[in-house]
């Protein structure tokens, strides 16, 4: 039960420091999913304390890669299918196919639409 208390506190203070990370950065974000994937695993590396019970080497990098590696394909399934539209599909974190980056915070809801294209 100890074990596994402390494996549910290295998971929620990794989520808290990507959260964190990603708060910080709510400007504008367009990665590559390799990029983020390792941006993530370097920030919840560097938020968890050691533990004073380890588990089996490599057990939670394995696990933290495994999540991140399922998060990073959720994304890139909220797949842009309209770039010039303010679709539900081009809100908040999507895949755009033409860059293949991971996109949030998108620019297309911090200016007006006018800015990237003529509607005549």
């Amino acid at each position: 039960m100890m074990m596994q208390q402390q494996f549910a506190e290295m998971c929620t203070t990794a989520l808290h420091a990507m959260g964190q990370g990603l708060h910080a950065k709510d400007v504008l974000i367009g990665a590559l999913p390799a990029d983020l994937s390792a941006w993530m695993e370097d920030l919840s590396l560097r938020a968890l304390p050691p533990p004073p019970h380890p588990p089996p080497p490599g057990w939670w990098r394995q696990l933290l890669q495994a999540w991140i590696r399922r998060s990073i394909n959720f994304l890139i399934r909220r797949r842009c299918c309209d770039a010039l539209s303010r679709s539900p599909g081009h809100a908040g974190v999507h895949w755009h196919l033409d860059d293949r980056r991971i996109w949030w915070t998108d620019p297309m809801q911090m200016e007006p639409i006018e800015l990237y294209y003529d509607p005549e």
